[in-house]
């Protein structure tokens, strides 16, 4: 089994469809997440992690590829930190050596420090860090980050809320993201990166750094860092470098783009749209020029029976006559249904999940006897998140993706299945709000 560790949805999702592009099965799962506790002694930690996998994945058959999802990087550093443990542990355990680290190619989440803590948890003397992907223009030279050319911290990344891109070189922005909030360490300690390096392509010997940074704007270069990739290194990188890394040590055909889909037309598809970029860069005002009918949620919405019946029983008629409906918290004209904060909107959308969205998935066709809803397309990475957390969804199986960043998942675990069976009734497409749908999904 080949082992991917990503820090979110949307990256996991992504990486599972380059899999499957290669030729590969591939899943998604998400049901080893751990709950550190204050002051929990790590041996035990370690032993209860490796009990919980074990469990979890005894007497199945596994796929080619497993993309394991930690959901850690907006988690707190030293939360983040444990999940990327307890995954090592377990693979340690069954002594599954194949392992990459998948990185949002712009350095957002706690890069270094779980990329230092599943090279200590595996064994590893380093772990390389190459987070270019330069068909997307994304490159880093001389140890500094261009996109399209521009300096990174002159992009819209500056004014990311949680990771803003103070400056372009990448070394500087790792080690000032890299110290959790603890005071003491011991010198093997799994919690902070003694050293981190910049290094070309081309360099003839490691420096003595436990994590490496590779430069890389182009394809060519992301393959040499590949060929140099040993038992003691640990892969860190973005999709392109887990391509070339796929590709070259399992002799996989590396995908130049996603297959084109062969997604119909007249599946029946729900839209759930909480991104506010993908709104108001279009989403909306396609929904007025297409008739479609649009059902919100919002902070205030009320959660009275006879309402929920009432928007329940008019969802139900759209999507049985006209096989669409748009689900969103945003109005034609402002932001948001009643100015609230983005958090209040998830919080929100989980009871309005609950009481509307999952009926819809759980629902047949009056006519056809088949799924109401056959497609499920989420915009917005966090509001994937939160749907996918409220409904419980574990398991997923890829798909060949049907667009650049776009993979399709069917459920294999959770709420809205049917019947207690793994047959799926569904298929979840999810995407950044930056991103647009193929024509032929929506």
């Amino acid at each position: 089994m080949i082992a991917v560790i990503a820090d979110d949805f949307s990256g996991a999702a992504e990486i599972a469809g380059w899999a499957v592009a290669a030729g590969f099965t591939a899943e998604l799962r998400r049901d080893f997440a751990v709950q550190a506790r204050d002051g929990l002694n790590h041996d035990t930690a370690k032993t209860s992690h490796e009990s919980r996998f074990a469990a979890q994945f005894g007497g199945q058959p596994l796929p080619d590829v497993v993309v394991f999802d930690t959901d850690s990087r907006s988690a707190p550093i030293d939360l983040a930190i444990d999940r990327s443990l307890a995954v090592a542990a377990w693979l340690r355990t069954q002594g599954i050596r194949q392992v990459f680290k998948k990185i949002d190619s712009v350095l957002r989440g706690h890069v270094a420090a779980e990329s230092n803590a599943l090279r200590h948890g595996l064994d590893r003397h380093r772990s390389l860090v190459v987070p270019a992907n330069p068909r997307r223009q994304r490159v880093v030279r001389d140890g500094r980050y261009r996109i399209a050319g521009q300096p990174l911290h002159e992009t819209l990344f500056a004014r990311d809320p949680d990771f803003p891109a103070w400056t372009d070189q990448v070394v500087e922005l790792l080690e000032c993201r890299n110290c959790p909030p603890r005071t003491e360490y011991q010198h093997d300690s799994p919690r902070a990166v003694s050293a981190i390096a910049a290094c070309a392509a081309n360099c003839s010997e490691w420096p003595a750094a436990e994590l490496i940074v590779g430069d890389a704007s182009s394809l060519a270069e992301l393959d040499a860092w590949t060929a140099r990739v040993d038992e003691d290194t640990l892969p860190v990188g973005a999709a392109e470098f887990f391509a070339s890394w796929l590709g070259t040590r399992f002799g996989s055909a590396k995908p130049a783009s996603p297959a084109a889909s062969s997604t119909q037309q007249v599946a029946r598809t729900l839209l759930v749209c909480g991104s506010p970029a993908a709104w108001f860069q279009g989403r909306g005002a396609d929904a007025r020029a297409r008739e479609l009918a649009v059902l919100r949620w919002g902070s205030a919405a009320t959660n009275e029976d006879s309402a929920d019946d009432s928007l329940l029983r008019a969802a139900r008629e759209t999507l049985a006559s006209r096989g669409r409906l748009l689900v969103t918290c945003h109005e034609e004209d402002r932001g948001t249904v009643d100015a609230a904060s983005p958090d209040e909107l998830l919080r929100a959308l989980g009871g309005f999940a609950q009481r509307i969205l999952a009926p819809l998935l759980a629902a047949t066709h009056p006519r056809d006897g088949g799924p109401l809803v056959e497609r499920l397309l989420v915009e917005g990475g966090a509001t994937t998140a939160a749907l996918v957390q409220q409904f419980g969804w574990q398991r997923f199986e890829a798909l060949a993706p049907v667009a650049d960043g776009i993979t399709p998942l069917v459920p294999l675990s959770g709420i809205a299945i049917g019947c207690g069976t793994a047959i799926p009734r569904f298929t979840l497409f999810s995407k950044p709000g930056s991103y647009a749908w193929p024509a032929d999904l929506w």
